[in-house]
């Protein structure tokens, strides 16, 4: 959760909705010049007390994008579970653990629910009071429509997961299965339930 005292807002961030860059974009860049500030637990979803009155924003993204990059995120997290990241390591690569694990399986998983970052965002957001909609894929222009980032402030991408064209990861029986379970995320956001193309 990123909240900005001085300016009366407070933006809730789904995993991987953008969180990572809003922090470097509103809070590092920001230290010193702003009361920008990232509290609690990066995807705390419950608005503190003293922010009850504020402006409030939620990040989300098309469920089919966000699907691939929270299975790579995962596949990420394993190899840091194992101990094979970083200098001096070997240990399977995120292709190796992706034959492990295939994102079908993970897709599986997401429909069940068993842990909340895989959550659809409208599963994630139901407890927030009325909030805008920041939409990842028009971050920068709904950022400044709702006067939250400066004209001409470029938008990082960080936190990255290089995971290519998200087409490439769907079979119609996975695509089926995110069309289900995120029905709600399609609606409510404007998303259409179809594959986006290159």
């Amino acid at each position: 959760m990123i909240i900005n005292h001085a300016r009366r807002w407070v933006i809730i961030t789904p995993p991987k909705t953008g969180s990572t860059t809003l922090r470097t974009l509103l809070v590092d860049e920001s230290a010193g010049r702003d009361t920008c500030c990232f509290t609690g637990h990066q995807h705390d979803a419950t608005l503190p007390r003293d922010c009850q009155s504020y402006g409030v924003f939620a990040t989300v993204r098309n469920p089919y994008d966000r699907a691939v990059s929270l299975w790579w995120h995962r596949l990420w997290d394993i190899r840091h579970e194992q101990g094979t990241v970083g200098a001096g390591c070997s240990g399977p690569s995120v292709a190796a653990l992706a034959c492990e694990h295939p994102f079908s399986e993970f897709v599986g998983w997401m429909a069940t629910a068993e842990a909340f970052f895989a959550w659809p965002c409208t599963r994630w957001l139901r407890f927030v009071p009325a909030y805008r909609v920041l939409r990842l894929e028009s971050l920068g222009a709904d950022l400044r429509r709702w006067r939250l980032l400066p004209t001409g402030r470029p938008i990082p991408h960080e936190n990255r997961t290089g995971h290519g064209p998200v087409h490439a990861y769907y079979t119609p029986e996975i695509r089926d299965v995110i069309r289900a379970s995120h029905r709600d995320d399609f609606e409510a956001f404007g998303y259409s339930d179809e594959l986006p193309r290159p």
